[in-house]
């Protein structure tokens, strides 16, 4: 009995033993200084899974855990999660969670979550969420949601959705943007924009916030679209540009009159929900100082439609003043605020006359002249 019960107890031993060491080997060893030229055959820590509190990579390191700092020259891996700093002159690869700063002269690619900073050279890529930030010189890229900020030279591209902001020179957000988007060139967000896009073009699926640039596009317009050409399926908010178009709940109707400002205009009309755009020419401007004289306007307004016919549109508008008798030193525009009641005929024509104010600026070798002018006008639209 006594000589069963040894054995067993030195079978349980090795069996312990056995475990321990499966243990240690799946855990891998803790260094606190590590130095690596080249994984196992150059380096002190001999598998991925080992652990340094400081990392030492003059070439290449792969190594499990990085918890405080690491150093590298060329190209470091670390395999699990890595918290503290990381500075390397070459690419840094992290195959678990970040939780601290990576900074790589060439570029980080991190597989999961990012709870601190990325900062590349040229090239952020992180496969998880962010919370914190990614700056490089040309490209981030995000696979999951960022709460923070991405801000590069060229792209950021976040897949899903973004609470912070992205600075570069374009920006895309794969779904929804509640914050900012900061330009260049253009700013996309596939889904909703709650919040703000700034660049020369902007496009969003809906726009709940603001866009500001040269060319805005959304399907919902339930915000603000400020640029010179602004563009929705459905214009349900403000839209403020030399051209507001509306596919779905907009038109666009064919101009003609005569006023005692122009002889002969013509235009079109844009209307883009209840707003209006203007955009029109004109032909033998009255005040010139002969009949070779035409002009080039922009209005904005709105629509008060009081019965189903009868429509009252106010409008303001700047009109340039081209006449051949002026000399190449003188540059003469009117600023105008009209008020205009149409009523339609049919479905295809409608009637409209109005009356404003136009004051007239003529610049010459830095001598200013301003006449005032009340205006009258009347005509008929087509289509």
């Amino acid at each position: 009995m006594i000589i069963t019960n040894n054995c067993f107890l030195r079978f349980t031993s090795i069996l312990l033993i056995i475990f321990s060491a499966s243990f240690v080997s799946a855990q891998g060893k803790y260094y606190p200084v590590n130095v690596s030229l080249w994984p196992k055959t150059l380096s002190l820590n001999k598998t991925n899974k080992d652990t340094a509190t400081f990392n030492l990579s003059l070439l290449y390191t792969n190594i499990g855990k990085i918890k405080g700092v690491g150093i590298g020259l060329g190209y470091v891996v670390n395999n699990q999660d890595m918290s503290g700093i990381n500075i390397n002159a070459g690419l840094t690869e992290i195959g678990g969670k970040l939780n601290g700063m990576s900074l790589s002269a060439i570029g980080n690619n991190n597989k999961k979550d990012i709870y601190g900073f990325q900062i590349a050279g040229f090239v952020n890529i992180a496969q998880n969420n962010i919370k914190g930030a990614q700056m490089s010189g040309l490209v981030n890229y995000l696979i999951g949601d960022l709460k923070g900020a991405q801000l590069s030279a060229v792209i950021n591209i976040a897949s899903s959705d973004v609470k912070g902001f992205q600075i570069g020179n374009s920006n895309i957000t794969g779904e929804n943007l509640t914050g900012a988007q900061i330009g260049t060139t253009f700013n996309v967000v596939s889904d909703k924009l709650n919040g703000v896009q700034v660049a020369p073009g902007n496009i969003a699926g809906e726009n709940y916030g603001g866009q500001v640039g040269l060319l805005n596009v959304t399907g919902t317009n339930k915000g603000l679209q400020l640029g010179l050409v602004n563009i929705a399926d459905y214009q349900l908010g403000i839209p403020v540009g030399i051209a507001n178009i509306a596919t779905k709940n907009g038109d666009i109707e064919w101009i003609n009159y005569t006023s005692n400002f122009t002889l002969l205009n013509t235009g079109i009309k844009i209307n883009a929900g209840k707003f209006v755009s203007i955009i029109e020419a004109g032909y033998d401007h009255f005040d010139s100082q002969d009949n070779q004289s035409w002009t080039l306007g922009a209005h904005y307004g709105y629509d008060f439609e009081f019965a189903k016919y009868y429509k009252i549109s106010p409008d303001i508008g700047y009109v340039e003043i081209f006449d051949s008798k002026k000399g190449d030193t003188e540059h003469e525009f009117a600023l105008q605020a009209r008020v205009i009641g149409q009523i339609e005929f049919n479905k295809k024509i409608r009637f409209f006359t109005g009356i404003g104010y136009s004051h007239r600026f003529i610049i010459n070798n830095g001598e200013d002249i301003k006449e005032g002018k009340f205006l009258v006008l009347a005509g008929f639209s087509l289509f």
